[in-house]
């Protein structure tokens, strides 16, 4: 057997991640989407192997700590990897294993699952169909993952009652609209995927609410490089908790601060103006996500990080713009409302409007490539100036810090609850 440890430099593959809702928009899953990152440049063969040693890099490496906190991780196999007890996979019940509707589920195929389902993986199959094997299949199966493009609603309802019948949980797949969303609630699925889950619904357009109004001046005002902090202080007068969500984010343990912080602008002094306008930014933004999955401000984060890192490192000249063109990325999901509305109440600047509208200059070139990226459309990346391992190491790393910040967050929102 290949000596797996040495085949490949852990650094060098993708990997992203597009999550899993439940009916209240938690997430209890993501899929993970990977591949080598040079495959032609390694003269690859044997793909089986690849695949497995990118999957046991992310894990071993990267941690699934890292990857998915405390949720379920969605891994599609190969065939070889399913038939080949030699490469049986581990970490059996946080990693759920999924068989690609391109594997025919031919009597070696049902006996490697079976082997893996008696060994306590859990099992995701696809758009399984009126084959031999359905109804074994159906039998070790934890989650049926459907998908709701290809096939009318009629066909998925029998496919949703009788993976409830046999136990497992259906998963829609593909969904990229809010009637489909709401088409696939209505037809009994347990969780929903897709891109629709990080795009706004199309609505009617409405006026902001008094605090919404608040953050986006106070955005304004933060994404100029020459603010100065009476305008900043002026604007949070309008907003007590918006203070307070500030100064209790400054005084956490983040910063290691000897003695406790008693105003903003000292904050802001100590800190500094440009931690403070790009954490601002995060709090704010968080602050007018009632209703919202707390996956969008988690996908609004990791593309503000990535613009930023990705900028410092090839284009410094507009690193200062990109923490919040990629956080504002989200900012039409967030509010429900189109993106040209929404610009039209701040006076950002010309490139950072155009990055957002039409994803044009520098600016919405970089900020394309990253949602490229997250959503897992590698090819996209190739004809571009940075290196597509640049991406995975700085998603990577982004991960981390982004779960570092959310636990910040956490613990700010647990003791704002807390009785005095």
């Amino acid at each position: 057997m290949t000596d797996l440890s040495e085949s490949h430099d852990t650094q060098d593959f993708l990997i992203a991640r597009q999550p899993i809702y439940d009916h209240d928009m938690g997430v209890i899953g993501y899929e993970l989407r990977y591949r080598h990152a040079c495959v032609e440049r390694a003269r690859i063969e044997d793909t089986d192997l690849a695949s497995l040693s990118v999957i046991l890099a992310s894990f071993l490496h990267i941690g699934l700590d890292t990857l998915v906190g405390s949720a379920l991780a969605f891994v599609r196999m190969t065939r070889r990897l399913i038939v080949d007890e030699s490469l049986s996979p581990f970490f059996e019940g946080q990693v759920v294993l999924e068989l690609p509707d391109d594997v025919e589920p031919d009597d070696q195929v049902i006996a490697g699952l079976t082997r893996l389902k008696a060994a306590g993986h859990k099992l995701s199959f696809g758009n399984v169909v009126d084959g031999p094997n359905d109804g074994t299949l159906l039998a070790m199966a934890d989650y049926i993952k459907l998908d709701v493009l290809k096939h009318d609603p009629e066909w998925l309802r029998r496919r949703i009652d009788l993976a409830h019948a046999h136990g497992a949980r259906a998963v829609a797949a593909k969904v990229e609209t809010q009637a489909l969303h709401e088409s696939c609630k209505a037809l009994g699925f347990d969780y929903f995927q897709g891109f629709f889950y990080c795009r706004p619904k199309t609505i009617e357009q409405r006026s902001l609410a008094s605090n919404q109004a608040v953050v986006l001046r106070l955005i304004q005002q933060l994404e100029d490089p020459d603010v100065e902090l009476r305008d900043l202080e002026r604007i949070l007068a309008q907003d007590v908790v918006l203070t307070y969500k500030l100064l209790r984010y400054v005084n956490s343990a983040t910063f290691a601060r000897r003695r406790e912080i008693e105003s903003l602008r000292e904050a802001m002094t100590l800190i500094g103006l440009k931690r403070i306008r790009d954490w601002a930014c995060l709090i704010l933004m968080g602050q007018v996500a009632n209703g919202k999955p707390r996956e969008l401000i988690v996908t609004g984060m990791i593309r503000a990080r990535m613009c930023e890192r990705l900028a410092e490192r090839f284009l410094p000249e507009i690193q200062h713009q990109m923490f919040i063109v990629g956080l504002l990325s989200i900012l039409d999901a967030l509010l429900d409302s189109e993106m040209p509305d929404l610009l039209d109440h701040l006076s950002l600047s010309l490139p950072i409007k155009l990055a957002l509208l039409d994803r044009e200059g520098p600016q919405g070139e970089l900020l394309r490539q990253v949602i490229e990226y997250e959503q897992g459309h590698w090819e996209a990346l190739e004809s571009g100036d940075i290196p597509t391992d640049e991406y995975a190491r700085t998603y990577l790393e982004t991960l981390k810090w982004c779960d570092e910040v959310m636990k910040v967050l956490s613990d700010e929102r647990a003791s704002a609850r807390r009785p005095a």
